[in-house]
């Protein structure tokens, strides 16, 4: 399979699932690429390593300790690593993503310096991140204005970025090292004087010196140190001293300028141990010249969730005696609507007693049904005697009915709205029981003399 350059794998697709869309940038041992991804089209930055270096081990475990560095810093100011692998052709990538914007670099080239409280904004949030690297025991070693990227998020904010952790040095035995002693590791410009030395036991006394020559630039426009070639800047770094702050910049803060100075020292045993030692007396500084000092991601509480407030509570009483009055007030409403009705007065006028209350009576347990008796058949009439006075004989008087008690009366409804009100019906006079007669006029039980 042949050997693509870089050129040639723009407009492919790569690890089957990357178009290459354009080059970013080429450095010593990578080319980056500018992809999208062709499922999710999420556009990405792909860094490949160059194929004559993929022989050597001790690159491609640095290439791919970037990724293990990067990822295990978990920051919003280091740039996540999304993805890495090999390919057939032993062609090592990273896959990290995408920023807009410029480097630090590029700033300075343009604007020559920054004012202070633009540093501060800038290169705070990277000092934050580099605290947790260093609790996690990886060093940068590289911290330089390239690899620092101001990024513009969806927002538009400014977001700095820390990119390059190729170059870190991870303090754990089980992953192995990816130096030899005696190699000189960084850009020269900004690595400390054990770098230039190629001592052993680099830690993260480094970052905090060339965190101090970043801030330098960026206050003064000019770099401590300064060399005709590679050799001699080497031999100065670790011979010489650099110069203080204040006198290349008498504008800068003299609590600021002291805490620089000091991250610039080249005895490491006076120099901030770590950037978290660093950055605390950093801000501690910023508060002696009266300067507004960057909130760090770590210092942010939480945002607070908020409590559920489910009213003001109700009392039960409360809620009965509501209840109760609700209950009145429809009991009053209805006996004024039945007083201003015009059947009331009726209604008071022919208001009768009311029965009194009658007992219940016992349950009268039920009585054996008995056989009916028949019949008995019809005799004739006889003949009344003749005589001169009638004799009315009158038939045994049958017991009076048991009656059950009178019904209370239904209550008179006022009539609707507007019609007169009608006058009681009489109730009519039950007929007397008529006698029953004969076909021949007589009535039995009576006897008659003509």
């Amino acid at each position: 399979m042949p050997i693509l350059t870089a050129e040639d794998r723009i407009g492919t697709l790569f690890a089957g699932r990357y178009k290459m869309e354009g080059i970013l940038g080429t450095g010593g041992t990578g080319v980056v690429y500018e992809a999208s991804h062709f499922w999710t089209s999420r556009r990405v930055a792909v860094k490949l390593l160059k194929p004559h270096l993929a022989e050597d081990v001790s690159l491609v475990r640095r290439f791919l300790q970037e990724a293990r560095s990067a990822s295990e810093v978990a920051h919003a100011n280091v740039i996540q690593v999304l993805d890495m692998g090999a390919e057939e052709d032993g062609c090592v990538f990273l896959v990290m993503e995408r920023l807009e914007g410029q480097s630090l670099g590029a700033r300075l080239d343009d604007a020559g310096t920054l004012e202070l409280g633009e540093m501060l904004e800038l290169l705070v949030p990277l000092m934050d991140a580099l605290v947790i690297a260093h609790q996690q025991g990886i060093v940068h070693r590289d911290l330089k204005p390239e690899n620092i990227y101001l990024h513009h998020d969806l927002r538009g904010r400014r977001v700095p970025k820390l990119l390059d952790f190729g170059m870190s040095k991870i303090l754990d035995p089980t992953w192995g090292q990816a130096t030899v002693t005696g190699t000189i590791v960084g850009t020269p410009y900004y690595m400390a004087p054990e770098q230039a030395e190629g001592a052993k036991d680099q830690g993260p006394a480094c970052d905090v010196w060339s965190m101090g020559v970043v801030m330098f630039r960026c206050l003064s426009g000019r770099l401590p140190f300064t060399a005709s070639s590679p050799p001699a800047l080497l031999l100065a770094l670790v011979r010489d001293t650099p110069p203080a702050l204040r006198d290349v910049a008498p504008h800068v803060p003299e609590p600021i300028a002291e805490v620089i100075d000091r991250a610039l020292t080249r005895d490491r045993e006076a120099r901030w141990a770590d950037m978290g030692a660093f950055l605390d007396a950093l801000r501690e500084a910023a508060r002696e010249a009266g300067l507004p000092f960057p909130a760090l991601p770590s210092d942010e509480p939480p945002p607070a969730r908020e409590a559920f407030d489910p009213g003001p509570r109700r009392d039960p009483r409360r809620a009965l005696r509501w209840i109760a009055a609700a209950s009145a007030a429809v009991v009053v409403g209805a006996g004024a609507y039945w007083a201003m009705s015009p059947d009331a007065a009726e209604g008071v006028a022919n208001a009768q007693p009311a029965p009194p209350a009658v007992a219940a009576a016992p349950p009268v347990e039920a009585e054996p049904e008995l056989p009916e008796a028949p019949l008995e058949e019809a005799r004739p009439v006889e003949e009344p005697p003749e005589a001169d006075a009638i004799e009315v004989v009158e038939p045994p008087a049958p017991e009076p009915p048991v009656e059950p008690p009178a019904a209370r009366p239904p209550p008179a409804r006022p009539p609707p709205r507007g019609q007169r009100p009608r006058p009681p019906r009489e109730a009519a006079a039950p007929e007397p029981p008529r006698p029953d007669t004969r076909s021949d006029g007589t009535i039995p039980g009576v006897s008659r003399e003509w």
